[in-house]
C-alpha cells in the first residue's frame, strides 16, 4: 500500500505522532484496490500539507466514516472554508440554527479540550461567519457555551446535561436543541482526532492574514 522507497515520516512541526503523505501511497497497489475507491479518496484528500491525517491512526474505511459523520452534523463539506454561507435547509431541522451558531459551538468544545489546531481553525471561521438577525442573541451564546461546558466535562454530569438540554430546547425549541447537539457531537469526533495526531495550529503570522481575509470576506457578504 506504500511505496517500498518511502518511509513513516516523523516530523514534531506538524505532528506529534508518525505521519503519511499521499505521495507515500502506491494507489495501483493491490492492498488499495481492495479498499472502496471512496475510502482511498478520502483518505488522499485528508492529508494535506495542512492538515496531515495520521495513516496510522485510521484505517481508510473508518477515516471515511469518520469523515461522513463529521461532515453530515458538522456542515457540509463544500461549505466547510465558506463561513458565511447558510446552512442548507434541505439537511437541517432548524431554520433558526445558522453557521454563527455552529462555529460559537465548535470553539467552545475545542477550547475546552485545548486542542489547539481545530481552535485555531475554528476560530477563524467564526470571525468569518455572520450572526444575522436573531432573538437575543447573548442567550444563544450562553447556550451554546453552557452545552459544549457539559458536553466536555469529565466525568460527565448527566443531571447538569439533562438541564442544559432543558433550557435550550424551552427558549429555542426542540430542532435548534437537536442541531446543537449534533455539531457537539461530530466536535467531540474531530477533537479526539487532534488528540492522538498532535497536530500543531498554522503559524501566528497565517492565522493573522486569515482572520482579516475571513472579516473582509463577511464585510463583503453583508
Amino acid at each position: 500500500m506504500i511505496h517500498t522507497d518511502r518511509k513513516i515520516r516523523h516530523d514534531d512541526k506538524v505532528a506529534f505522532t508518525p505521519f503519511l503523505k499521499p505521495s507515500d501511497f502506491d494507489i495501483n497497489s493491490p492492498e488499495v484496490k481492495k479498499i472502496p475507491e471512496t475510502a482511498i479518496s478520502a483518505l488522499l484528500d485528508s492529508m494535506d500539507t495542512l492538515s496531515v491525517w495520521c495513516g496510522l491512526v485510521f484505517s481508510p474505511e473508518d477515516l471515511d466514516f469518520a469523515r461522513y459523520f463529521y461532515f453530515m452534523y458538522y456542515v457540509e463539506e463544500s461549505q466547510k472554508s465558506v463561513p458565511n454561507s447558510h446552512l442548507d435547509p434541505k439537511t437541517r431541522c432548524s431554520s433558526s440554527f445558522n453557521r454563527h451558531d455552529v462555529e460559537v459551538l465548535a470553539v467552545s468544545i475545542c477550547n475546552a479540550y485545548k486542542s489547539k489546531f481545530s481552535l485555531a481553525a475554528h476560530s477563524l471561521l467564526l470571525t468569518g461567519s455572520q450572526e444575522g438577525k436573531v432573538s437575543n442573541p447573548e442567550a444563544r451564546k450562553q447556550g451554546l457555551a453552557q452545552l459544549a461546558e457539559a458536553v466536555t466535562a469529565r466525568p460527565l454530569d448527566v443531571t447538569k446535561l439533562a438541564q442544559v438540554r432543558g433550557r435550550i430546547e424551552a427558549e429555542f425549541g426542540r430542532e435548534f436543541l437537536v442541531e446543537a447537539c449534533g455539531v457537539a457531537g461530530a466536535m467531540e469526533l474531530l477533537t479526539k482526532v487532534d488528540d492522538a495526531t498532535g497536530k500543531t495550529p498554522l503559524p501566528s503570522s497565517v492565522r493573522h492574514i486569515g482572520k482579516g481575509v475571513m472579516f473582509l470576506r463577511k464585510l463583503v457578504a453583508s
